[in-house]
């Protein structure tokens, strides 16, 4: 890297370096905060999602839920994303369910999908159907 002279001059007379130390100090000073609040945010600036309250199962309840219990949840919270999409984790058949079951299970368990934010979230009696679900080996 080629360093400037600090005897360097501008041809409007002014030295090299403390202009460039003035424009670095004005792009520091520019993203300081940069993304904290939109400058829009207002009344309407999101909130931190609430806080997660699934609890993991441990044991299964007699009887256990069954596919047919949990489908209906994976076709409105999840398959809408996830559906029959090529490298996309599809999560529209039972057989796609049980491959990602040890993911689903952390990312429901988490509160991570779908995420908080989605118009497709879960309620938390459907993450806890699902988590039971899981917890009983995902019978069909």
């Amino acid at each position: 890297m080629v360093r400037p002279r600090v005897d360097a001059k501008l041809r409007h007379g002014q030295e090299v370096a403390p202009t460039i130390s003035g424009l670095l100090v004005a792009l520091l000073w520019g993203c300081a905060d940069a993304g904290l609040v939109p400058p829009d945010a207002g009344a309407d600036a999101r909130q931190p999602p609430p806080p997660c309250e699934a609890i993991a199962p441990t044991s299964c309840p007699g009887p256990p839920p069954r596919w047919v219990d949990v489908q209906p949840i994976f076709a409105t919270r999840c398959a809408v994303c996830h559906g029959n999409v090529p490298g996309h984790w599809p999560l529209d058949t039972y057989t796609h369910v049980v491959d990602w079951s040890v993911e689903i299970r952390g990312l429901v368990l988490s509160c991570e999908m779908p995420p908080p934010d989605s118009e497709f979230s879960m309620t938390l009696e459907e993450r806890q159907l699902i988590l039971q679900w899981l917890r009983c080996n995902a019978p069909r």
